[in-house]
């Protein structure tokens, strides 16, 4: 990267920042029609949204793929990381969202507001219908950020297709693993496709989030393979703190 080219990410960064830290000072985001939304309970907290930059970091990603842009406020943290890495020349963060209306588009005005239009694509559709056009065009991620609707056949559809968007190593993130669907849906990946699950340390804060690491080889399975699975099958962890 060039050196013009590191000062403008600089320049991102400390504008996006600015704009975070003001949003949890006040406790709200603004809507496009300038009503205030409070930030919770639908947005993450400030330690599990560090936690999930650290993530990001850490797995080296330059392309990120998230359902559920909600106020933005994960999509601030998820941006942040993405722009901590300046070995990255190109980024990209696409983010999914049928739903704006209930929060007035505040998502779609953080995303503007905190300068993150450059390098972020907001898909106000569902998912159910961007994820798999994704796959078709040949999109590939480094990690996915499922936030979406928490619906058993919302959710479990947005995890099959982010699984196979997901570069073979990669990671999908789920928040809320505390809900039911969720922990069935990890019981089902884990058991039938045996698919590695990663979870955080539950004392820390990004103990509200589950891992998924994406196989670099599928598994071969028989026509009518199937195994029973429930959320007893899933690790001991203490899923409701």
């Amino acid at each position: 990267m060039t050196a013009t080219a590191l000062r403008g990410r600089e320049v991102l960064v400390d504008r996006l920042r600015s704009f975070r830290a003001a949003a949890y000072e006040r406790g709200n985001l603004p809507g496009e029609s300038g009503k205030p939304i409070d930030c919770w309970p639908a947005g993450v907290t400030a330690p599990a949204g560090e936690h999930l930059r650290e993530v990001i970091i850490r797995e080296g990603c330059a392309r990120t793929i998230e359902t559920g842009l909600g106020l933005g406020l994960a999509t601030l943290w998820i941006a942040d990381g993405l722009l901590s890495q300046p070995e990255h020349a190109a980024l990209e963060h696409v983010t999914i969202d049928p739903h704006q209306v209930w929060c007035d588009h505040a998502g779609v005005r953080t995303v503007r507001e905190a300068g993150m239009e450059p390098f972020t694509r907001v898909l106000l559709e569902e998912s159910c219908l961007a994820l798999p056009r994704l796959l078709e065009q040949k999109a590939k991620f480094d990690l996915a950020f499922i936030d979406g609707a928490h619906h058993f056949d919302h959710k479990y559809l947005d995890v099959f297709y982010a699984l196979r968007l997901v570069r073979p190593g990669g990671l999908v993130v789920l928040d809320d693993h505390w809900l039911p669907a969720t922990q069935m849906i990890l019981a089902f990946f884990t058991t039938n496709l045996g698919i590695k699950l990663e979870m955080p340390d539950p004392d820390h804060p990004g103990a509200r989030f589950a891992y998924l690491r994406v196989p670099r080889q599928w598994p071969q399975r028989e026509w009518n393979h199937y195994v029973e699975f429930s959320r007893d099958t899933l690790p001991p962890f203490p899923w409701r703190k």
